[in-house]
């Protein structure tokens, strides 16, 4: 029996058939994504790709894998960092996410539907060896698996970097082009004696205000807050200050679509947020701009149940085309436009991707 999410998690989302993906055409379509053709355009120096293949199968319940696994493959950071370094993750017998994410990126280039089957599943099942809720097809929070697919592949570190060593080179994980650092610092009102420290995080959640914007939710959530906290001055209020002590390469947020009902039940937020394709981030001692390249979406009225569809920046994207997106819907692959995408994701959006760039 599976059970309800706390709020503070996420929202779950199951696979659908092909017949429920072609009766979303009138979705699509109403909110203005284009229908692929299946054209080519160049990737690759000197290949071609059809879009039919840039899809990932179903396999039971997994839009959540899937729709993970796409945004993965869309953030340049963390790919080039992962195939830069293949001589030491190709043979290594610890190595296999890192292989079997490469696969899936390489499987884009054959039209051999039964090898991306057979990569997904076996990718689901060496995630699942370490984490046992994974094991069935039960639906799952895109949020939860990004946090638990990010923590194994660091967790191959210390044996990667060992390996490295002994080849006289090093290793960097590719997880830490999405990691960042944030201080939380507490100061009594009073007297203004306070305590501080520093966390590691590889995504950012946010409360949802209706009509605000990215940007806005962000900086909503670095505000000081107010903090019943007993100071030995004797006064019992304090305030609390969150704010980014560095920057990572690539920013996740996520936005809380779950909360309690006023009666106690769990409700999904439907609230619209304006998606900025460009946010400024300021750190202790740095200023960062960023772009958004993907977004990840949970499609349903309900916290129980739903379907993940990832949409982002296509990295074949040509100079006439600066535009141009992908929309992935497990098997099913669109073109279309990061407008396109901002406009019709706004009360479905559930994780966005920023990608760190030169400010202008």
């Amino acid at each position: 029996m599976w059970s309800p999410p706390n709020p503070a998690d996420g929202v779950r989302g199951c696979g659908v058939s092909w017949d429920f993906l072609q009766k979303r055409t009138d979705l699509h379509q109403e909110k203005g994504v284009s229908s692929g053709s299946g054209n080519t355009s160049p990737s690759k120096p000197g290949m071609k790709f059809n879009l039919e293949c840039f899809g990932l199968p179903n396999i039971g319940n997994s839009c959540y894998l899937n729709a993970t696994v796409q945004s993965l493959m869309t953030l340049e950071p963390f790919m080039m960092s992962m195939s830069s370094q293949e001589n030491l993750w190709r043979d290594n017998t610890e190595a296999g996410l890192l292989r079997h994410l490469h696969a899936l990126r390489e499987a884009r280039y054959s039209t051999d539907m039964d090898q991306r089957v057979r990569l997904v599943v076996s990718l689901k099942a060496l995630i699942a060896s370490k984490a046992l809720e994974y094991t069935g097809f039960q639906q799952k929070d895109a949020h939860e698996f990004l946090t638990v697919l990010l923590e194994q592949i660091q967790s191959l570190r210390p044996t990667m970097q060992s390996f490295a060593s002994s080849l006289g080179t090093i290793y960097s994980c590719p997880v830490q082009n999405l990691i960042f650092n944030m201080d939380w610092t507490r100061t009594c009102q009073r007297c203004g004696t306070g305590s501080s420290q520093t966390q590691i995080f590889n995504s950012l959640s946010l409360t949802l205000h209706r009509g605000a914007t990215t940007q806005e939710l962000l900086e909503d959530n670095l505000k000081a807050t107010e903090l019943q906290f007993k100071c030995i001055c004797g006064s019992e209020i304090s305030h609390q200050q969150t704010s980014f002590s560095t920057l990572p390469n690539v920013l996740i947020l996520r936005l809380k679509r779950i909360r309690y009902s006023p009666s106690y039940e769990l409700e999904k937020v439907s609230d619209a947020v304006h998606l900025n394709r460009d946010i400024v981030v300021t750190s202790r001692d740095d200023a960062g701009c960023f772009s958004l390249v993907g977004i990840t979406s949970h499609i349903g009225s309900s916290p129980h149940y739903g379907h993940y569809i990832f949409d982002g920046r296509d990295m074949s994207d040509s100079p006439h085309e600066p535009d141009g997106w992908l929309s992935y819907n497990d098997d099913h692959v669109e073109r279309c436009t990061g407008s396109q995408v901002c406009r019709s994701r706004q009360s479905i959006a559930y994780m966005l991707f920023y990608q760190r760039v030169v400010c202008n």
